[in-house]
């Protein structure tokens, strides 16, 4: 079935009620658009969103055991502070760990959401 103008879309729906693939014929590729084939679909998939949330746990449990142990994490600094030193790289690590769960959920969030940067 021909869409438009040198787009064909072939296959059946998908179950999910997302749309067919949609590819173009040879005779209508164009510097400016060259060649098309995606499923379009709007709606994330299972996977995405069980990842989303995974890490949206993780990072509130991150958040809950920072609280936690805040006390522990403060003695730790002060002894830092007075000299010990054997234990610098432990607030180091504990950014790099939330930056990443964090990081990592905030991207699979928005593209759950739909929300993709421009490039």
């Amino acid at each position: 079935m021909n869409v438009s103008s040198g787009i064909k879309v072939s296959g059946p729906p998908a179950r999910h009620g997302g749309a067919p693939v949609a590819a173009r014929t040879p005779e209508s590729d164009s510097p400016a658009a060259p060649g098309l084939n995606a499923v379009i679909d709007p709606r994330p998939a299972i996977a995405e969103r069980l990842a989303a949330t995974a890490l949206g746990g993780l990072s509130i449990a991150l958040y809950a055991v920072l609280f936690w142990f805040d006390e522990e994490l403060i003695e730790l600094a002060q002894s830092t502070r007075r000299g010990d030193k054997r234990f610098f790289f432990v607030p180091i690590a504990v950014a790099l760990l939330f930056s990443f769960v964090h990081g990592a959920f905030t991207g699979r969030f928005w593209d759950v959401l739909g929300l993709k940067a421009r490039t």
